[in-house]
């Protein structure tokens, strides 16, 4: 495969994504449009809801599986992949047969965006979570800012804003080093843990990464971290600039949390900025990762002269991203069913432990997500399991969704439960089926019956959210 330099990626008016459903892609997509591109794509799901959201705006989505009767006789400047495309795929093989480029997607979102005043996102966990409460922050403040998510935000149904001002805030991606393309204004970094495997070493590799992505920020502009993590305390003295600090471990850092009270899906806290309080700040989200991510858009958000007070008024009407911790309605008119994207060990524990501080007991059905995940992070998977086996009623575990991966004999969920049960974890396995029936049928004969009140999680990137659907009789609002 080859890439375009700058200058021809100037003229290119007709974009083919290949892959448009991804959550990344689809906003690419949004924006290429938005800047007069000609665009359309393929995608081998097209009952995604980011091709609802693209169809509706105008793209036009073919199926993978006719890949090459939608391109015939179609004038295409470049094709554009993620990595995750691999070669040999017939859009690799047309491209090279037609001498047509092809551009990865994080060098099309660099082209795109480093002449913004770019705010870009990052973190092994909590970068779609920030990045959407900074978007709704600096939306609600009228700053018009364009924004790309890794999640659909209830508060727009869309993963993508463009907005008027030169404003890009931009949920940056570690996988496959594909942030290193980006040149942002501001740079947040939320953690920084052992993930994604298939492209890094270890977590030296992958600090080393995230320390060359802070240190591309634009001279005079702003870096904030979270420095309640130590990844990200060992490159303190290697950063090139002054930074901002954000955490609860001590008054010290820039901005700081204290009295912190979780109260099941939402939390309150003092706001202490240099040592100074400055505020009760309430917000409508779960856990301690929430506080964090509620600190990171404030300091970003301050930084950009918007006042706590506008920012206090914003957190009362956010609504959430979908799929994060995400309530979907009740099962049997009784149980209550919620769907959450988490599938690293570090969000496991952090959902795990807002379900067992909610007042009814609860049911998690878990996806893992790729073999080598799966495989890499196995001791620290099944340290969760059995940290929550005691607060958490059982585990049904489905099959790995693959994304890609190869099947592993050893490492997949099957061995996983075998595992789990050794541990004296009520855990049992289920086939997965893509229309879910194994997974209904189990769940429907085991809590059809039960008279007390349950919570079901549905956890994992798969297509688990779809089951929740399923699962779900009435869908009305929730009181938390």
């Amino acid at each position: 495969m080859f890439f375009c330099d700058e200058v021809k990626l100037k003229k290119l008016l007709n974009l083919y994504f290949v892959g448009i459903g991804g959550i990344g892609m689809s906003a690419l997509a949004q924006y290429s449009l938005k800047n007069g591109i000609n665009t359309c794509g393929c995608d081998k799901d097209l009952e995604n809801d980011t091709i609802k959201i693209m169809q509706q705006n105008g793209i036009l989505v073919y199926d993978e599986i006719y890949f090459l009767e939608s391109v015939l006789n179609k004038k295409i400047d470049a094709f554009i992949i993620n990595n995750v495309i691999k070669e040999g795929h017939v859009a690799l093989k047309f491209a090279k047969e037609k001498n047509i480029p092809i551009i990865l997607r994080s060098q099309l979102l660099g082209y795109f965006v480093n002449s913004k005043k770019l705010i870009s996102i990052t973190g092994s966990h909590g970068k779609t979570s920030t990045t959407a409460l900074i978007s709704h922050i600096f939306n609600y403040a009228k700053k018009e800012p364009t924004f790309f998510v890794g999640g659909i935000m209830s508060q727009i149904k869309n993963n993508f804003i463009f907005g008027k001002s030169n404003f890009v805030i931009l949920e940056s991606d570690d996988a496959y080093r594909s942030f290193l393309t980006l040149f942002p204004e501001t740079s947040v970094v939320t953690n920084i843990s052992l993930e994604h495997l298939e492209t890094y070493k270890d977590i030296d590799d992958i600090k080393s990464t995230f320390l060359k992505f802070i240190n591309q920020t634009r001279p005079n502009g702003n870096i904030i971290i979270n420095t309640d993590c130590k990844n990200i305390l060992d490159l303190k003295d290697k950063i090139s600039m002054p930074f901002v600090e954000y955490g609860i471990s001590s008054i010290r850092q820039n901005y700081f949390a204290k009295n912190i009270e979780l109260n099941g899906l939402s939390a309150k806290y003092d706001l202490y900025i240099n040592g100074l309080f400055i505020d009760d700040i309430f917000i409508p989200i779960s856990g301690i990762h929430g506080v964090k991510n509620s600190l990171a858009s404030i300091a970003s958000s301050m930084i950009y002269g918007i006042s706590i007070e506008s920012i206090k008024e914003a957190f009362l009407q956010y609504l959430g991203v979908e799929r994060r911790m995400q309530f979907i309605g009740y099962f049997n008119h009784k149980h209550v069913v919620y769907d959450d994207y988490g599938h690293h060990p570090v969000e496991l524990d952090s959902t795990f432990s807002v379900l067992s501080k909610m007042e009814n007991k609860s049911v998690v059905i878990f996806q893992p997500h790729k073999y080598s995940r799966t495989k890499s992070l196995w001791e620290d998977f099944l340290a969760v399991f059995n940290k929550y086996k005691n607060k958490i009623e059982s585990f049904y575990i489905t099959d790995v969704y693959s994304a890609g991966d190869d099947y592993d004999e050893i490492y997949n969920s099957k061995n996983f439960v075998k595992e789990l049960i050794k541990e004296n974890i009520n855990a049992i396995y289920v086939p997965f089926d893509n229309d879910f029936i194994n997974l209904k049928n189990k769940i429907n004969f085991d809590f059809e019956n039960k008279e007390e009140k349950l919570i079901l999680l549905c956890q994992g990137a798969g297509a688990l959210n779809k089951l929740a659907k399923m699962l779900v009789v009435d869908n009305f609002q929730h009181k938390v």
